[in-house]
C-alpha cells in the first residue's frame, strides 16, 4: 500500500504534557509506569502522527497482545487479552463511553473518537472492573484529549496548527485545524475541527472494494479556568458524525475470495449502511491540594453523552429494514486520594429510545433493543497501595455495584403487543496485585482480580 503524507504545519504537542513513563489510568492516580503492577501501553499524539493513524482502532495495530478486527476502514474493535466488544472499557478523559446497549461481539463505536484530537492513549491490559466498573475485563483504554496547556504558560499565548494527509491507495483526504489561546495560569482554550473523506480501498486481488469509503466530521473544544494555583474548572465538548459506513462484507460489493484454507462467501445484501453520531459534554472541578487535612486531592465530574445510530439494510429480495437507536447518558463521578487510599463513586443513567421499520412501515420487532428503556449503574470503589520492605508493594481494591434496568417497548418476534419489565443486579468485586522490584530495571508483578459483566434490557436479536 502506497501512501503520501503531507504536513502543512507540524502539530504541536500542547495538550496534557505527561511524560511517557507516567500513567494515570491503572490506579486512578499519577504513577510511574514501572511502579504499576499491570501491563501497560502508552501512545502519545506524536506516536499517532508518526504512524499516520487514521482511526482509534488503528492505533493498536502494532501493539503487542492486541488484535484489531477491522472489516472496513469505518469499523474496528480491538481484542485485548482475548476479549472484545463490551468486555473492554473505553474511556474519554476518564469518562466511560460504554453504555448499556453495547453488544458482546466486535463493536464499531471505537471508531467514534477522532484520533487527531487525542493527546495520549493509555491501555491497561487485564481486568480493571474494581476501579472502573463492569466491562473492564479484557482491558481499559483511556483516551486523553488535547488541551491548551495554559498551566505551562506565563502570559497571553495564542498558536494554531494545521494537518493534511492524502492516502493514494484509497484516495482519502484527512485534515485538521487547531487553535489554542489563553493567559498563563489563568485560563486556556483549545479548539479543533477535523474532516475526513475516506475513499474505497483498492486491493490487488479484489480490485476496488466498492462501498468501503465514508465521510466524517468532528469538532472539539476544551476550556480550562484556574480558580487558584491548585483548583481548576474544565468544560469540554466533542462531537463526531459519520455517514454511509457500509457493512461491506454483507453486501453484493463483496465478491468473496479464497486465500489458502481461508475463504469468505460473497455478500447478498443490496445495501447495508449505518450512520452514527456521538457527542460528549462534561464539566469537571478538581483540586490537587485542598485545605481538607484528610484529602490530598479530589475530582468531581458531571457528564452528558448522546449517541444516535441508524442502520439501513436492503436484502437481495428487495426487502428493506431500518433500525434506529438513540441513547442519552448522564454521568457523575467523584474520586479522592487520602494518603495511600484512592476512593470514590460513579453513577451513570442511560435513557434508550429505539424504532424499527420494514419496507417503510413501523415494525416493533425490528427494534435493536427494547424501546423506552432506562439503565442505572451506581458504584463505590476504594483501592489501597501499601509497601512491605523496600522492594515489595501491593494494591488491594474493592468495588460494590448496583444496577437497575427498566424497559417498556420490548416486542419479541411473533408477539402482537409490547412487553415491559425490570431487573436489578448487584456485585461485589475484589482485586489484589503485588510487585517486587528486582533492581532498577526489572520488576516481577502478578495478582488476582474479580469482574462481573452486567447486562441490559432484552434484545430481539444480536445487533451484529
Amino acid at each position: 500500500m502506497q501512501r503520501i503524507i503531507l504536513f502543512l504545519i507540524p502539530l504541536p504537542l500542547v495538550a496534557q504534557e505527561l511524560l511517557p513513563e507516567i500513567v494515570v489510568t491503572a490506579n486512578r492516580t499519577i504513577e510511574e509506569k514501572k511502579e504499576v503492577p499491570y501491563t501497560t501501553e502508552i501512545l502519545t499524539a506524536e506516536d499517532l502522527l508518526e504512524n499516520a493513524t487514521r482511526t482509534l482502532p488503528q492505533a493498536f495495530l502494532n501493539t503487542p497482545g492486541v488484535l484489531v478486527q477491522q472489516t472496513t476502514p469505518g469499523h474496528g474493535s480491538p481484542y485485548i487479552r482475548g476479549f472484545t466488544g463490551r468486555q473492554n472499557l473505553l474511556l474519554q478523559d476518564g469518562i466511560r463511553l460504554n453504555n448499556s446497549t453495547w453488544r458482546g461481539g466486535p463493536v464499531q463505536y471505537w471508531n467514534t473518537l477522532d484520533a487527531q484530537a487525542i493527546d495520549r492513549i493509555e491501555l491497561i491490559k487485564s481486568q480493571g472492573s474494581v476501579l472502573y466498573g463492569s466491562d473492564a475485563i479484557g482491558g481499559t483504554v483511556n483516551t486523553l484529549s488535547k488541551s491548551s496547556g495554559f498551566r505551562d504558560e506565563d502570559r497571553f499565548f495564542s498558536s494554531g496548527a494545521a494537518y493534511y494527509r492524502f492516502d493514494t491507495n484509497s484516495e482519502s483526504h484527512l485534515g485538521r485545524l487547531e487553535q489554542r489561546l489563553g493567559v498563563g495560569d489563568h485560563w486556556g482554550l483549545m479548539l479543533g475541527v477535523s474532516a475526513s473523506d475516506i475513499g474505497d480501498i483498492h486491493d490487488s486481488a479484489l480490485g476496488t472494494m466498492r462501498g468501503t469509503g465514508y465521510s466524517q466530521l468532528s469538532y472539539d473544544l476544551k476550556f480550562e479556568y484556574a480558580f487558584s494555583e491548585t483548583r481548576t474548572l474544565t468544560f469540554a465538548h466533542s462531537f463526531l458524525d459519520q455517514d454511509d459506513i457500509s457493512r461491506w462484507h454483507n453486501t453484493i460489493n463483496n465478491p468473496g475470495w479464497t486465500h489458502g484454507r481461508s475463504y469468505t462467501t460473497p455478500g447478498t445484501d443490496l445495501q447495508r449502511d449505518y450512520d452514527q453520531e456521538r457527542s460528549l459534554t462534561y464539566l469537571r472541578l478538581e483540586d490537587i491540594d485542598p485545605t481538607l487535612s484528610w484529602i490530598d486531592k479530589w475530582q468531581a465530574t458531571a457528564s452528558f453523552q448522546k449517541n444516535e445510530d441508524l442502520e439501513f439494510r436492503v436484502r437481495g429480495s428487495g426487502r428493506s429494514d431500518s433500525r434506529i437507536l438513540d441513547v442519552d447518558t448522564y454521568g457523575a463521578t467523584f474520586q479522592a486520594e487520602s494518603g495511600h487510599i484512592v476512593w470514590g463513586a460513579d453513577y451513570y443513567h442511560d435513557e434508550v429510545d429505539t424504532e424499527g421499520f420494514r419496507n417503510g412501515a413501523d415494525r416493533p420487532s425490528n427494534r435493536p433493543v427494547a424501546d423506552d428503556s432506562s439503565y442505572d449503574s451506581l458504584g463505590f470503589f476504594a483501592s489501597y497501595t501499601g509497601q512491605i520492605g523496600p522492594r515489595f508493594s501491593y494494591d488491594a481494591g474493592a468495588r460494590y455495584t448496583s444496577i437497575d434496568a427498566r424497559w417498556d417497548g420490548y416486542r419479541p418476534s411473533g408477539a402482537t403487543s409490547d412487553q415491559s419489565g425490570e431487573g436489578s443486579w448487584d456485585n461485589f468485586s475484589l482485586s489484589l496485585r503485588g510487585q517486587y522490584e528486582l533492581d532498577d530495571c526489572w520488576n516481577i508483578f502478578g495478582g488476582a482480580s474479580q469482574a462481573c459483566l452486567l447486562y441490559t434490557s432484552p434484545s430481539p436479536r444480536d445487533r451484529g
